[in-house]
């Protein structure tokens, strides 16, 4: 048999992760940059969340808000530590067009960018996000889509919650999504195609979740969300929609052969 942790085990390993989660903030509070100690830490917290997982009675709510702080905390601790993160410089361009979207209140003019004048919600919403926030368009573009890209998490524990019908192995799931390299790398690298990522996601979601809606008598409701995710998915990254709708053809397909 799985070996399980006590209610007491489990109220000292989240004693322990607010204490590791505090000092890691510290870290990074206190210094001119990440020091060792900061990842050290962080792969601490990644291991106390996964020994939640062997307790007897688990919090999917608490795991899931440990995991989505832990993103976070990876997230915020390069892009609000640093004066500006541009990764791999994509971000310079999209700040620009936020800004010229910001101060011009239209979207971008087709001699500045043709492709991202016809998909320009990306823009639209740092510039929205900066007048209604107040914020300098570099600030709240990294705090609004650092926000965007951990709602991923939840989504995909509802998801596999759904489909194996196992919450320990549905909440592992999510842990390991979010500490794999590519979901690190792209977290503070958040551009175009990182947003369409989050609307593929949601897109899943309602795929397999379209017997819930349609069995509760709202597939009216259902077609209109279906519509308006696929419009986001459009808007935000025009060259993302043919190859996740070729994925979801895909699952479709794999789908009814497997029954």
């Amino acid at each position: 048999s799985i070996m399980r942790f006590t209610d007491s085990t489990q109220k000292i390993l989240l004693a322990l992760y607010s204490v590791l989660f505090t000092f890691s903030v510290l870290a990074i509070a206190f210094t001119q940059y990440r020091p060792l100690v900061y990842f050290v830490v962080i792969t601490l917290i990644a291991t106390v969340i996964f020994l939640q997982l062997f307790s007897e009675k688990i919090s999917p709510t608490v795991i899931l808000l440990e995991i989505v702080l832990l993103s976070l905390n990876m997230i915020f601790g390069v892009t609000l530590k640093y004066p500006l993160y541009f990764g791999g410089t994509d971000i310079l361009g999209h700040l620009f067009f936020a800004e010229v979207t910001y101060l011009s209140g239209h979207v971008i003019p087709s001699d500045l960018d043709l492709s991202y004048t016809y998909f320009p919600l990306f823009h639209i919403f740092i510039s929205e996000a900066a007048q209604v926030t107040g914020l300098t368009l570099s600030k709240v573009y990294f705090v609004v889509t650092g926000l965007s890209y951990t709602i991923i998490i939840p989504i995909l524990y509802i998801m596999f919650e759904k489909i194996l019908k196992n919450k320990r192995l549905s909440l592992f799931i999510c842990l390991l999504y979010a500490t794999t390299s590519i979901v690190i790398y792209y977290g503070p690298y958040m551009v175009t195609r990182v947003m369409a990522f989050v609307g593929f996601v949601m897109l899943l979601y309602l795929f397999y979740s379209r017997e819930h809606y349609r069995g509760r008598g709202h597939s009216m409701s259902y077609g209109v969300i279906l519509a308006l995710v696929a419009l986001f998915l459009t808007l935000v990254h025009q060259v993302s929609l043919p190859q996740i709708l070729a994925l979801l053809l895909l699952l479709l397909f794999f789908e009814y052969f497997t029954g």
